[in-house]
Parts: structure tokens; sequence; C-alpha cells
């Protein structure tokens, strides 16, 4: 069983690299709620998803940046965000994803 089972991950993107990040994700053990496309869809998710930890593309779309966005999730839902510019590659990407992933839900739940 790996190491991230159970750590529900909000995928927030709507570059092309979501399926690939999502795919990612799940191949490295995350429970992946998403993509959500936009703000709006990431908020409705965080608030039925319970999701532990966020991930967002910088650029997302709507009234609210990627900033924003993880500051409403950790202030509406307690949940802490990592922001990237571009889905990972696999390999060296993914690894800081996942470490920063993880970092972000040990660092809330402390």
């Amino acid at each position: 069983m790996s190491e991230h089972a159970g750590l529900r991950t909000l995928l927030v993107s709507q570059a092309e690299a979501a399926g690939e990040t999502l795919l990612a994700l799940s191949e490295a053990g995350f429970e992946v709620v998403g993509p959500a496309p936009d703000a709006a869809v990431a908020l409705t998710l965080a608030a039925q998803s319970h999701a532990d930890v966020a991930l967002i593309h910088v650029a997302v779309a709507g009234p609210r940046e990627g900033h924003s966005l993880a500051q409403a999730l950790r202030e509406d839902w307690g949940v802490p965000s990592v922001l990237f510019e571009a889905g990972p590659a696999g390999g060296e990407d993914l690894a800081r994803i996942v470490r920063a992933l993880r970092e972000a839900a040990r660092t809330e739940a402390g």
C-alpha cells in the first residue's frame, strides 16, 4: 500500500496536462479529486470531497487566480495548497510535487 493512500488531493487545472497529472498522482497512490477546470468548480469540490491538500495550476481560470484560490481553500476549508506552473512530466518534477503535497498535508495536520 502506498504511503499516500488516503491523501485526498484536489487537482485544479485546465491545462492539457491535467490528465497526465491526474494519472501520475493516481499511480503514486494519491486519491485524486477532479480535475477542477476553474476556481468555482474547485471550491465546490473542496466542500464535497473534504480534500486533504490541493494541487493548483497557477493560471487557473475564473475570477480567482491560483494564489487567491489557494487562500480561499485554506481559509474556508482548511485545505493547504501547492501551486504549479506546468504538469509534471514525470520523474523529478513528479517527485518534487509529491514531496510538496506530503509536506503541505503534514504541516496542516500538525
